[in-house]
């Protein structure tokens, strides 16, 4: 959490304060802030013998990583400065929010098969953050388009990538988003068949989020494949699009019961 709050305070100060100094230690803290967070999953899920992918802790740990690994990827092709200031405190915010349920034993309520629930939740996950990118560079997109027309052309408008570049990277986004969405639902689909349920998976309020969310992105896919229809407007569906993956991630499981939770906390890891 060091590591992590380390780099949100570079990359805060860096948008003011900019050097190739401070951008390689957002990296570097970053990059080793992840892999005691990998070490630790890979642990727990050894200990337990299944996934850990579940439970607060779990699932805002990985979100949160998987968001900072596609972030440093991108990062390694594109000027990410500005970015990284709005990213990486939103990580470093999962973290903390996820860190008070470290100690809660969890357990699965649903037999499943482990291959196919690997696949559906890891093309779940990378589709979450994928997203997420998107949905920040649409916010960046938006910030700047909204600087160029009324000509205020201070520090934030030199920080930010251009549109072009905001444009560009955000449909690649988009792009690779869809296609995991859509892997997550089919593999879904499969463990569903596999472990015997029946239509009330077609009821639940996840599964149904889940499926408006899906469907936001096919209309980016088509927005992306038009040259016409790239810019602001797809930039503030993408920003949409984020706020419904993180409904369908947190929000539904607050305002109503869902059968897609599989788990139950029970006690306390001793």
């Amino acid at each position: 959490m060091s590591l992590y709050g380390l780099a949100s305070f570079w990359s805060v100060k860096g948008l003011v304060c900019p050097a190739k100094l401070r951008q390689r230690v957002v990296g570097v803290s970053l990059a080793a802030g992840s892999l005691v967070f990998c070490v630790l999953l890979l642990v727990r899920g050894v200990l337990a013998s299944r996934l850990p992918v579940f439970g607060r802790f779990e699932a805002l740990t990985l979100y949160s990583l998987v968001v900072t690994g596609v972030f440093l990827l991108v990062s390694l092709r594109h000027q990410m400065r500005a970015i990284s200031a709005l990213l990486v405190p939103y990580a470093t915010l999962l973290l903390l929010l996820g860190a008070g349920g470290i100690r809660e034993t969890v357990t699965l309520d649903v037999p499943l098969d482990p291959l196919w629930l690997g696949l559906h939740v890891m093309a779940a996950f990378i589709g979450y953050a994928l997203c997420t990118l998107a949905g920040v560079l649409g916010l960046a997109y938006v910030i700047q388009d909204n600087n160029l027309k009324r000509k205020r052309l201070g520090l934030l408008f030199e920080r930010l990538p251009s549109l072009e570049t905001l444009d560009h990277v955000m449909a690649t986004q988009i792009g690779a988003a869809f296609i995991m969405l859509t892997l997550s639902v089919a593999f879904g689909a499969r463990l569903v068949h596999l472990s015997g349920g029946g239509v009330e998976w077609l009821r639940d309020p996840k599964v149904l989020s889940t499926v408006a969310t899906w469907g936001i992105y096919a209309v980016l896919m088509h927005m992306r494949t038009n040259a016409d229809r790239h810019g602001k407007g797809m930039a503030i569906i993408a920003l949409v699009g984020l706020l419904f993956v993180l409904f369908s991630f947190l929000g539904v499981h607050i305002v109503a019961e869902s059968i897609h939770g599989f788990v139950v906390a029970e006690g306390v890891v001793p």
